[in-house]
């Protein structure tokens, strides 16, 4: 049945899945407890699902540019664990399976459902467990404020071997089949153009305009500057996705209802999608998060949509219905308007419909946060003006 209704509609409901997120709940390590995770988020109606495939730069699957089989021995005290079932996890490797992604892609074509990888530009997520092996052993890249201050967690795309390595984790994540790259500009690690004051950078500015680099980071010559880094990255990552026939997604966040103030992800990263976006370089854009005006909780959400849509370039849109509530998911729109979850939800899905959407994206599905009066509105919506309650 499941599969019976992708096939029939083409509005398509995404699922993300962090299995870490899951760990308390769900046997995360072995075949049988990943089939448990599949099942569960297609409660949702999901017809395709995205799985996660790192926990800041530390890897969900067997892999040779981040082997967690080289990490010292017995401690490396860079990175200390978690001492709870977050911190004894081991997903890069299961229990009786050697690849976990591989085996959850195969389960989901059994299933006819979609298969994607959820992948994150961010390197660092909330704890030093989450530091990868590659940055730690690279320290001349890392990246650093004004006045030299480095951060071990990440290294700057400004050098060229750090835009190869990546481009050597994106050919491991092509190599395990998805149909579907999507990458997350949603969460962030901390990470700001404040952080790319690297010794090749500043030596850049100097020889562009003749002086220091600024102070600001949200100076326009900065940014632009470090663009460039940006930049390359995504047009890397296409070009590979191009040639495996796997179609690449780009999440877009912060996403206002008028264009003047669409400075988040140029001030941040230095990502100016409309001009990517107009080059032809994404297959989908996904508005994950929109700056909604409280006072006009859809009518914003509406305005941002429609903007986003005007800027696509030859891409596909898709918008969100979004359980978790990090950056203003349906509990927030709920308290706004005074909804049920159910009706915020059931506003959204129009919202994407009739904006010209090519479906939604449930971030993050997790454990139960997506409930039975959620799963059915999504269960229940055709995108072709109809609804089965």
């Amino acid at each position: 049945m499941i599969a019976l209704f992708a096939v029939l509609f083409a509005f398509e409901k995404i699922a993300l899945v962090d299995s870490f997120d899951v760990i308390p709940c769900a046997d995360t390590e072995t075949k049988a407890g990943t089939e448990a995770i599949v099942d569960h988020v297609l409660e949702t109606g999901a017809t395709h699902v995205f799985w996660r495939n790192q926990s800041g730069s530390v890897v969900r699957y067997p892999s040779v540019e981040e082997d967690r089989r080289k990490l010292r021995a017995p401690l490396d005290k860079r990175r200390l664990g978690r001492d709870d079932p977050f911190g004894w996890a081991r997903l890069d490797r299961g229990a009786d399976v050697d690849n976990l992604i591989a085996h959850v892609f195969a389960d989901l074509k059994r299933k006819g459902i979609g298969t994607g990888i959820h992948f994150t530009f961010e390197e660092s997520h909330c704890a030093s467990a989450t530091l990868g092996q590659w940055n730690l052993e690279h320290p001349q890249y890392w990246v650093r404020t004004k006045g030299g201050k480095p951060f071990y967690g990440r290294c700057s795309f400004a050098y060229d071997e750090v835009y190869e390595h990546k481009m050597r984790l994106v050919d491991e994540l092509i190599a395990m089949g998805p149909e579907t790259l999507c990458l997350d500009m949603y969460r962030n690690g901390g990470l700001s153009l404040a952080w790319e004051y690297t010794p090749k950078l500043e030596a850049e500015f100097r020889a562009a305009y003749g002086e220091e680099a600024p102070d600001d980071p949200t100076d326009e010559r900065w940014i632009r500057l470090v663009s460039k880094s940006t930049e390359r990255y995504m047009r890397g990552v296409s070009e590979r996705c191009r040639a495996a026939g796997v179609r690449f997604l780009v999440e877009l966040v912060k996403i206002p209802p008028a264009a003047k103030d669409d400075r988040f992800l140029w001030e941040t990263y230095g990502f100016d999608w409309r001009k990517l976006a107009a080059a032809g370089l994404f297959d989908g854009l996904v508005v994950q998060s929109v700056d909604i005006v409280p006072s006009d909780v859809f009518g914003s959400v509406e305005r941002a949509y429609r903007y986003v849509q005007a800027n696509r370039g030859t891409a596909k849109v898709f918008f969100h219905c979004s359980a978790y509530d990090y950056a203003k998911g349906i509990p927030t729109y709920a308290k706004l308007t005074g909804l049920s979850y159910g009706a915020v939800a059931h506003r959204l899905l129009e919202l994407a419909r009739d904006c010209g959407g090519e479906g939604v994206v449930l971030e993050c599905v997790d454990w139960q946060n997506y409930t039975e009066e959620l799963n059915r509105e999504i269960r229940g919506f055709m995108g072709k003006g109809n609804t089965e309650r």
